[in-house]
């Protein structure tokens, strides 16, 4: 989705799968992915963090906002998702 190859055993296993759904009749195309991988990668992680953010929220608002308390209950990638999701600009979720 990045405009990177795959790996090589990637390559064979796909290109492997589609000889095999040939060879049970099915027509194989090849297409160019049509998906733009920059904005879905910002989309997903945006939208990614943004669920941290509300089950940052969610355990402040119920058990705390010390951070003990957050450190207790959350993994700290949950945490730090939290965090970047706090740091994005203005308007930055309205566009996804």
């Amino acid at each position: 989705m990045l405009g990177n190859e795959a790996d090589s055993d990637v390559k064979d296993s796909i290109e492997n799968t589609a000889a095999l759904c040939e060879e049970l009749g099915h027509d194989i195309e090849i297409i160019e992915p049509f998906i733009d991988g920059e904005r879905f990668i910002d989309s997903f992680i945006t939208m990614w963090a943004h669920g941290a953010r509300t089950i940052i929220t969610l355990a402040e608002e119920n058990f705390g906002r010390t951070e003990t308390v957050l450190n207790e209950l959350l993994e700290p990638w949950t945490l730090g998702l939290g965090k970047w999701f706090d740091n994005l600009p203005d308007g930055q979720v309205e566009k996804h």
